[in-house]
């Protein structure tokens, strides 16, 4: 078939289409269009609310990616915004009494100020579904003093090196829960209990 008789046939399907479509009744008409251009407004709609989503969706390692580079850098304000409302920290001190967000936003803020040369170096990384679990190494020194639930503690100078295992939980892009496991060297270098205890009996006894 020739271009011109491609041409030709073309333009008759088109001529056929708007006499068929004049032909029906001008009411029949209106609600033709308004129903393709309200189809056409909520394919847009759609489209729009999938691109976003697709855009703001996070998968969990993203999720905890994010938060330990956040950690790394002593930037506890973007690591909470990764965290849930309800969300809920079990290890160590925190076992048997959890740490809610802002607990943990603020004990955090306070041990970085008291260590502001610490470091945070990410040694696994597994996701499973909803978990991802992240060994890392952690260490630092004690040059500030710490204010810590109160009362402010003295820096000792000292050094300490601790190897970590973190659970993350997350749901709707966002950590719900973490457990972790320390090989605890920070608790026995520095015996924050017992200074703590030294310091209370301290400023309970009696003047004079």
């Amino acid at each position: 078939m020739s271009i011109k008789s491609t041409t030709k046939a073309t333009g008759e399907r088109r001529h056929a289409r708007d006499r068929d479509w004049k032909e029906l009744p001008p009411g029949f008409r209106t609600a033709c269009v308004r129903l393709f251009e309200c189809h056409r407004k909520v394919t847009a709609a759609n489209l729009q609310a999938t691109k976003e989503l697709n855009m703001e969706s996070r998968s969990p390692e993203e999720v905890v990616r994010a938060w330990n580079d956040a950690f790394s850098r002593q930037d506890i304000d973007e690591c909470m915004s990764y965290m849930s409302d309800d969300y809920i920290r079990y290890g160590d001190m925190s076992w048997e009494s959890p740490m809610n967000r802002e607990s943990w936003g603020t004990l955090l803020k306070g041990f970085n100020a008291a260590f502001p040369g610490w470091s945070w170096e990410i040694t696994s990384f597994v996701v499973s579904g909803n978990t991802v679990i992240v060994e890392a190494r952690e260490s630092g020194v004690w040059t500030r003093p710490w204010e810590f639930l109160g009362i402010s503690l003295e820096p000792s100078g000292e050094a300490y090196d601790d190897r970590d295992a973190v659970y993350f939980e997350v749901r709707d892009d966002l950590i719900r829960q973490t457990r972790v496991y320390i090989t605890n060297n920070f608790a026995r270098t520095y015996q924050i209990d017992k200074r703590i205890a030294e310091l209370a009996n301290i400023q309970s006894e009696p003047a004079g």
